[in-house]
């Protein structure tokens, strides 16, 4: 179990959940450049919280047996979840394979209720408190012939008796991206409340996603060594990390959008995504800048990058919503440190980052290669902020029959360059941002967050 300096949990059951026997044959699926972009990403992990007056007894006699069921169907429809990642020796390409018997592994632990408490305020608090909510990740395993064989998920559910339940879904990048994720979820979350799948089948049709610049041998490239997990323990990586929500409601929403237009002279409408992550990134270097006293020069360029979702036509050909696997632009835009310090600094972040948005086709692949080069460099010198997530995800749909989700959160937001953006649990309309700062930045950004949203009229 991952060290946490607050508490531990108790896992008093694992089990491993395939499909129904005979339900899916072997297959193999190969990667297309969108999985490849994402094949060194560390395990990607989405935390729900969830209301249950119940003791853990209550749970794994009435609640358990049906959720495993539940799990198994939707593994059925959503099986490269239950497949393994092969890495062949080069220059052989990876891959995702099932074979009949493949698994999820499902572990149950129980927590003191007084630990909820700790975990589900918005307030910062400790990063390391989320980490005995999921297991470690399942090892790989190396066979004579030098080929990698990678477990793509792993679950947990932790009971916190008569007051909550956590779910802790983790996976690799690799496998899905945010709405291949979210719709398995929610099927999983349809078929266990007792309303079957109610939506559509996922797509495994790799045909549809077509490579004309030749991303796909360009990625492979530069992949030939295996694959190593941050092995860092957690008690020395995230010592002094703080994570945090924020939230913006509706009405706060629709009033940046409207002050947003009434700085520009063209007929502009900015998306919730764009007014959002621009109080984000501004409120993350002038809170960056306050702490290191501004020792970075003024000419600096400072990077925001986000995922673009590349299903229907965007690309300029169909790609299907319900295609399963990975399918976004990686897009980033950069803007000197001094534009977004100034006295206009949000009109220049929502500008900069409207206009990528709307450079999103099928030419923004040709530059992928340069911009994923540039944003490593970025993350080298301290530069760079990455969006994850979307407001049209969909995280509070997830009702497995004890209601709707009272939080979730992306745990990997503690690594400082990267927040979580997506849906409000209270309202429609409204958004919540996830964040993980050191303690000292984490206050800045706290209190520059607040001065920015007063000043614009939205405290």
């Amino acid at each position: 179990m991952a060290d946490s300096s607050c508490f531990s949990v108790k896992v008093i059951d694992k089990c491993l959940v395939s499909p129904p026997p005979g339900s899916v044959p072997a297959t193999l699926l190969p990667l297309t450049f969108f999985d490849l972009i994402c094949l060194r990403y560390a395990p990607t992990r989405r935390l729900f919280f969830y209301e249950f007056p119940h003791s853990t007894a209550h749970f794994t006699h009435a609640i358990l047996p049906s959720l495993k069921r539940s799990l198994s169907l939707s593994l059925q429809h959503f099986f490269p979840f239950a497949a393994n990642l092969i890495l062949p020796p080069h220059p052989h390409k990876p891959h995702f394979l099932y074979t009949p018997h493949d698994s999820v592994q499902l572990a149950i632990a129980e927590s003191d209720p007084s630990h909820f408490h700790a975990l589900i305020p918005d307030h910062p608090k400790d990063a390391r408190d989320v980490y005995p909510l999921f297991q470690d990740w399942p090892m790989s395993c190396l066979l004579s012939d030098g080929t990698q064989v990678i477990p793509l998920m792993a679950l947990q559910i932790t009971i916190f008796p008569y007051h909550a339940l956590s779910l802790c879904v983790s996976f690799l990048h690799v496998a899905a991206d945010g709405p291949a994720l979210h719709h398995f979820i929610r099927s999983w979350a349809s078929i266990s409340a007792g309303n079957g799948l109610n939506g559509p089948l996922p797509s495994h049709d790799r045909t549809v996603v077509q490579d004309p610049e030749g991303l796909e041998s360009a990625y492979l490239r530069h992949h030939s060594e295996p694959i190593n997990f941050d092995s860092e323990p957690i008690s020395q990586r995230l010592s002094d990390k703080v994570r945090a929500t924020f939230s913006l409601s509706k009405p706060q929403i629709e009033r940046l959008k409207n002050w947003a237009n009434s700085q520009i002279t063209k007929s502009t409408q900015f998306s919730s995504f764009v007014v959002t992550s621009s109080v984000v990134w501004v409120s993350f270097i002038m809170s960056r800048e306050l702490i290191s006293g501004g020792s970075g020069a003024e000419d600096e360029a400072c990077c925001f990058a986000f995922a673009a979702n590349c299903r229907n036509e965007r690309l300029g050909y169909r790609i299907p919503v319900e295609y399963f696997g990975n399918c976004f632009a990686f897009c980033l835009t950069a803007v000197e440190k001094s534009e977004l310090l100034g006295e206009n600094g949000l009109v220049v972040a929502m500008k900069a980052i409207e206009k990528r948005v709307g450079e999103v086709n099928k030419e923004t692949l040709k530059d992928v290669m340069a911009e994923m080069s540039a944003w490593k460099e970025f993350v080298e010198r301290g530069a760079a902020l990455c969006a994850a997530g979307s407001p049209r995800l969909g995280a509070y749909d997830a009702n497995f029959g004890w209601g709707r989700p009272i939080k979730t959160e992306v745990v990997q937001v503690d690594r400082g360059r990267l927040f979580s953006i997506g849906e409000s649990r209270n309202e429609n309309g409204g958004i919540e941002v996830g964040l993980g700062l050191g303690s000292a930045h984490m206050a800045s950004f706290v209190a520059v967050w607040e001065q920015n949203l007063k000043l614009l009229g939205c405290s």
